[in-house]
């Protein structure tokens, strides 16, 4: 079932339909590391639940969509965190190794994500937007190591 959206212009210009399909496109950036693992993971397992993929992911199998999962989670990967791929067949094994790998947790983790947060300084930001967006990423780092910071 396709949808449209109807857009009226008032000129000589005639009227435009564009198709929500194709709008669908979705810009997924690669994995570098564990700088983007957490905005990363977030991304792509919304793209695997749109695509119907992220079942393999919750339950080990194997099979077609276990292929195709493997092949997204493959795909957009950078070159050096693929080569921790270049073996495993298995999305949901793919998916811990990817997480243990660059969202690690332990005593130094935690030790160096909570120092970069309380040393982050604005001034070392060209724009306000770059230093908000960075201490969101560190407060989701935390958040993900099961550190919540007080209000």
């Amino acid at each position: 079932m396709k949808h449209y959206i109807l857009l009226i212009v008032y000129s000589t210009t005639p009227i435009l339909y564009l198709s929500i399909a194709s709008l669908e496109k979705i810009y997924l950036p690669k994995l570098k590391g564990s700088e983007n693992y957490i905005i990363w993971s977030i991304r792509v397992k919304a793209a695997l639940i749109k695509d119907d993929l992220y079942t393999p992911i919750e339950n080990p199998s194997i099979g077609v969509k276990n292929n195709k999962a493997i092949s997204v989670l493959k795909l957009y990967c950078d070159n050096r965190p693929l080569l921790y791929l270049k073996d495993i067949e298995s999305a949901y094994k793919a998916w811990l190794r990817l997480k243990a790998l660059y969202n690690p947790k332990g005593f130094t983790t935690e030790y160096l994500t909570l120092k970069d947060f309380f040393n982050i300084i604005l001034n070392d930001f060209n724009l306000i937007e770059e230093y908000l967006n960075r201490v969101k990423i560190l407060v989701d780092n935390l958040k993900g190591k099961g550190i919540e910071l007080l209000n």
